[in-house]
């Protein structure tokens, strides 16, 4: 409270070029570092927690291991994941982020399911959201199936229905007549119309952009990263 975003870019700014060693070295003014130092941390259930990847009862040589901790939010953690394996021992590799087996974002991709003809898409209700994997689709699907990742998906089933009539609406055709209509290059256009976050590695962490590259590679929009 208090620092705007203009402010809170100055900050980091002034970070960037040396390290605080207090807040005494944060560049606002001196009710605000007060304000600061007096904040009052509460509990809450919206914070990140670390689970422990294989459960620390079970596994107790594993308990305190750092490779064993993931950062985890307090639903997955305390209400979904529990105390539930999501993998055997052998298949464990492929779905713990601390493994260099781990191939989750790479191996699996969100993918719509039509219960209509495209062309007859007109509502999130006219199409499900499902998944493919290039490997290992029964790990994958016990993981999406603990953490409820489709039920969370289809909150934002809207993202993937302005990328279909988008599609519809401006086939390959119709863009490289815009293009020869501006002198705007093809690119820019597909930024234009599709959202630059599916062709620029630079929003590569931003939420939703798995969501929302996978489902444009799957209705065919050409250029997505």
């Amino acid at each position: 409270e208090g620092i705007g975003e203009k402010k809170a870019e100055k900050i980091l700014k002034k970070r960037l070029l040396k390290e605080f060693s207090s807040i005494n070295d944060i560049p606002v003014s001196k009710p605000l570092k007060e304000k600061i130092k007096n904040v009052t941390f509460r509990n809450s259930h919206n914070h990140f927690t670390l689970d422990h990847f294989f459960h620390k009862d079970k596994y107790i040589f594993l308990s305190l291991c750092l490779y064993n901790f993931v950062p985890c939010c307090y639903s997955c953690n305390s209400k979904f994941k529990k105390t539930i394996e999501i993998a055997d021992a052998e298949n464990s590799i492929f779905v713990s982020p601390s493994s260099e087996y781990y191939g989750l974002v790479d191996d699996f991709s969100f993918k719509l399911r039509f219960h209509k003809p495209l062309n007859e898409i007109k509502d999130v209700d006219h199409f499900g959201i499902s998944f493919t994997s290039k490997e290992h689709e029964e790990v994958y699907g016990d993981f999406l199936k603990t953490f409820k990742i489709f039920g969370r998906y289809r909150y934002h089933k809207k993202e993937a229905l302005r990328l279909l009539k988008k599609k519809l609406e401006y086939p390959e055709s119709q863009i490289n007549e815009i293009v020869l209509a501006t002198g705007i290059s093809e690119d820019e256009v597909k930024e234009m119309l599709f959202g630059r976050e599916l062709f620029d590695e630079e929003f590569s962490q931003k939420p939703l952009v798995k969501f929302k590259r996978d489902i444009a590679k799957d209705i065919l929009i050409h250029g997505v990263i």
